[in-house]
């Protein structure tokens, strides 16, 4: 970890930054497509791991079974396909993370159509019927991407029987390991989007989680962390409210960025120049935040004053006395 900096830390945290020396893809032949079932199955019934969505260094997500009997669906026959995993279900943090990350093979091979699981991970069911039911920072994303043509994408909810398929590696995969391409997507769509004058450095922002209707990963005591910030020439930003356009273009024209740590902080895969970050955190960090400040070479640093948790959707409270001795100490507010 060249560039995360760990401040109240009793120790720096145990793990190793991995990088995929090349990306690379495998065919298949005579391949099952079963909507509803978040993996493709061979000509024999059996699931094709590389199919699968992996998390960490073995955990394998599926709502699947190793074998299912195929005789139980009806399918229609294409002669091609390529094969993204699941994609379009509406969790920002895992847009920009595992959603995206065989989207690089589409830029290279822009004729075949896209089939994916239009499903979320362990849940089955189809959530949309066409492309522009997906989350609109979703198709905002895609459509910055001029040679990935949303007319590829394949919404189904009847199984297909696909004589070749093709199923790219992914750039990132959570907790484990990532290539370069990733960001450089990443970095394009931020590209597309940048207005001129957001090149101009000039606001310090923080990203509140405050305005969330979620019930989950609440944090108690951030109000008075706004209120603190604000007094001292912070923008409170509320991503939620902000479409992908706008969201880029803030970061991108602030010198300084606070954040508690979530999903919200993966919006600085956007970030087209060096801008200090200070994340409020406790000592269990989800690696994927230390990976993206290894792949952007991000000046990163995070400042130990949240309570712990043991599951990530667990509500934590901010120390605010601990947060702005931390802060102050950093220099950050003058």
């Amino acid at each position: 970890m060249k560039f995360s900096k760990f401040e109240n830390f009793k120790k720096q945290p145990d793990f190793e930054i991995k990088y995929k020396e090349s990306l690379g893809f495998k065919v298949y032949e005579n391949v099952f497509f079963i909507p509803g079932i978040s993996a493709l199955y061979d000509e024999n019934g059996d699931i094709i791991i590389d199919s699968c969505l992996i998390r960490g260094e073995k955990w394998v997500v599926k709502n699947a079974e190793p074998v299912i009997d195929l005789n139980n669906f009806d399918y229609d026959c294409m002669d091609s396909a390529i094969y993204i995993g699941s994609f379009g279900y509406p969790h920002y943090g895992h847009f920009l993370t595992e959603q995206i990350s065989r989207l690089w093979y589409l830029e290279d091979d822009n004729n075949i159509p896209v089939l994916f699981h239009n499903n979320a991970p362990k849940r089955k069911g189809v959530l949309f019927s066409n492309i522009f039911e997906i989350p609109q920072y979703q198709i905002d994303f895609l459509n910055a991407l001029p040679k990935i043509n949303l007319n590829r994408f394949l919404f189904t909810d009847k199984a297909k029987f696909i004589k070749k398929i093709i199923v790219p590696e992914p750039s990132f995969i959570i907790r484990s390991v990532m290539h370069v391409k990733h960001a450089e997507l990443c970095r394009r769509v931020a590209l597309h989007y940048m207005w001129k004058e957001s090149y101009d450095k000039k606001n310090k922002i923080y990203l509140s989680r405050s305005l969330l209707n979620s019930k989950r990963r609440k944090v108690f005591g951030e109000k008075e962390v706004e209120i603190y910030l604000k007094d001292n020439g912070f923008i409170i930003f509320h991503p939620q409210n902000y479409n992908l356009e706008e969201q880029i273009n803030l970061l991108n024209s602030s010198k300084v960025i606070i954040g508690t740590i979530g999903s919200s902080l993966h919006s600085l895969l956007f970030l087209l120049n060096t801008t200090k970050v200070f994340t409020l955190s406790n000592e269990n960090i989800n690696a994927n935040f230390l990976m993206f400040d290894d792949l952007l070479a991000l000046d990163n640093t995070y400042l130990n004053c949240l309570t712990e948790y043991v599951k990530s959707n667990e509500n934590v409270t901010v120390d605010l006395s601990l947060a702005c001795q931390l802060l102050n100490d950093r220099l950050i507010l003058n």
